[in-house]
């Protein structure tokens, strides 16, 4: 939803990634779905 918002809003601007954030968000999903396994399997 970002990108798009931004690629209407800016149509010039590059869009770009950086290793940081993606490795922030990787851990996030992977540390959520860690969370959701252990709650499943202590029922």
């Amino acid at each position: 939803m970002y990108k798009t918002v931004i690629e209407k809003l800016c149509p010039q601007a590059v869009i770009t990634v950086d290793r940081f954030h993606v490795t922030k968000l990787l851990h996030q999903e992977l540390n959520s779905g860690r969370i959701e396994q252990k709650k499943v399997l202590s029922l």
